[in-house]
């Protein structure tokens, strides 16, 4: 496979991740989502009566996650900082990020499958985990991680504009401001769901970055420095 057909695969997952995000992300405002402290009666009628929204949504959060760290994953590749410390980082972090992403999803699941049998208090509980994933860990552990490593993958290399890395770092710094907030002010609860937008918008723009390159891609500044012929004068 060629260099540019990686980069295409890579910039298509960057792109299919977020569209399948949004419209997990979209789900509570299409229907009447249970939010705040939702007694187990009316729980267990909406998960009753939407079992299969759980299980749709479960599924589009899992692949969006998975499409997206395969574009994180792809982004340090292609940077050739699979042996960089920021490399080896931004790895790590999207196995945290993918891991978190999945338990939700269990716990999403999980909601319909209590209520048919008679678990009432299960059910409000892994819906209650599902939520508290969703609005305070996201923000202050998988995804600052990620953007933060990533951020400096990119800059430490020439696979995408270095704005594309600058706005990485501040969307991290964003994401750890406003999640520790929330778990203070409960009002800082909407800034993160935007902020959780944003970083679906930004990795399209990457993506998007990406697939407008054109030809090989130099890896790190530095061995593209030290491929520039040297003066012998």
């Amino acid at each position: 496979m060629t260099s540019a057909s990686v980069r295409r695969l890579v910039a298509v997952s960057g792109i299919l991740g977020p569209v399948a995000l949004a419209v997990y992300f979209a789900t509570p405002w299409l229907v009447n989502w249970p939010v705040g402290s939702v007694t187990g009666d009316l729980l267990a009628t909406f998960a009753s009566h939407h079992r299969d929204l759980f299980f749709v949504g479960a599924w589009f959060q899992g692949v969006g996650s998975l499409l997206s760290v395969l574009f994180f994953v792809g982004l340090v590749h292609l940077a050739g900082a699979t042996n960089r410390v920021a490399g080896l980082c931004t790895v790590a972090a999207c196995a945290v990020l993918l891991s978190v992403s999945l338990v939700e999803g269990a716990f999403l699941m999980t909601v319909p499958l209590a209520v048919a049998a008679g678990h009432a208090a299960t059910a409000q509980t892994t819906f209650d985990l599902s939520t508290i994933t969703f609005v305070h860990v996201f923000p202050i552990v998988p995804v600052p991680a990620v953007l933060f490593s990533l951020g400096a993958v990119i800059l430490g290399s020439r696979v995408l504009p270095r704005s594309v890395g600058v706005a990485a770092l501040i969307l991290g710094a964003a994401f750890e401001i406003v999640g520790f907030a929330a778990l203070l002010i409960d009002t800082f609860v909407i800034p993160v769901i935007g902020l959780l937008v944003i970083e679906e918008l930004w990795i399209i723009a990457a993506a998007l970055a990406l697939l407008r390159v054109r030809g090989n891609i130099p890896l790190t500044l530095r061995q593209a420095d030290s491929r520039t012929p040297k003066s012998t004068t």
